[in-house]
């Protein structure tokens, strides 16, 4: 269905899903879905680093097709993430420890700014960064609690996890998000976030590699011909 084709139907089906996050099903099924991640986390335990291709559609109010772009993300335990979306790369984003810095190199700029601990926004980019691969439920629920199941309509056969965000601003923008785990091989297989806005998500990872580890370059890029802009909050 189109982004910008609001019709009964749509209607209907929004109001369903919206019912479904909040009514008996999810709450009924919520033990269910703290099974499955258990069960996918502890897949994870030997897991140090982890190199992922994606494939990612955006949907727009407006735009009658969802905008299509392909991307690669490098993650390691430790928690820094580099993340890359585009070929060549439009647009990067490198997390570390105490930085996170975004590229767009077709702009010729960059932002940067720190994670400060005494800041909701960023002690919660810590924790999604430390959960990216998690040791257990109870530490992936410091970045947001598991609330039950839904299907996955672009691949039945996946398992959806619905999240709620525990960040209070992350969740005031978001209406939806659900994790795609494939239980049969215990694998994190994408994920979908629909916005308040009726904007939507939906990444899908074509390639997953683990690994041993990820050379230390690849969290840093050179960024001094570029232009740094302002970091608007």
């Amino acid at each position: 269905m189109h982004a910008n084709h609001v019709s009964l139907g749509k209607a209907t089906v929004l109001v369903l899903l919206v019912l479904s996050l909040f009514c008996g099903p999810v709450a009924a099924n919520q033990a269910d879905a703290r099974e499955v991640m258990t069960e996918w986390i502890a897949a994870q335990q030997e897991t140090e680093a982890v190199e992922v291709s994606f494939v990612q559609d955006r949907r727009l109010r407006g735009l009658r097709k969802p905008m299509r772009s392909t991307g690669t993300f490098w993650l390691v335990k430790s928690g820094n993430m580099r993340w890359q979306i585009g070929d060549p790369p439009k647009t990067i984003a490198i997390y570390t420890d105490e930085t996170v810095t975004v590229i767009r190199p077709s702009k010729g700029e960059y932002k940067q700014r720190q994670l400060v601990a005494t800041e909701e926004g960023s002690e919660t980019e810590r924790m999604f960064l430390q959960t990216g691969l998690p040791t257990s439920l109870e530490q992936f629920e410091k970045f947001a609690s598991v609330e039950g199941l839904t299907e996955v309509a672009v691949n039945p056969a996946l398992t959806g996890v619905v999240l709620k965000l525990k960040d209070r601003k992350a969740a005031s923008a978001v209406d939806r998000l659900v994790l795609y785990i494939d239980q049969k091989r215990q694998m994190l297989a994408g994920y979908e976030i629909a916005f308040r806005d009726k904007s939507e998500v939906i990444t899908q990872f074509s390639k997953i590699a683990k690994k041993a580890s990820i050379p230390a370059d690849t969290f840093t890029e050179d960024v001094s011909g570029l232009k740094q802009v302002e970091w608007k909050k």
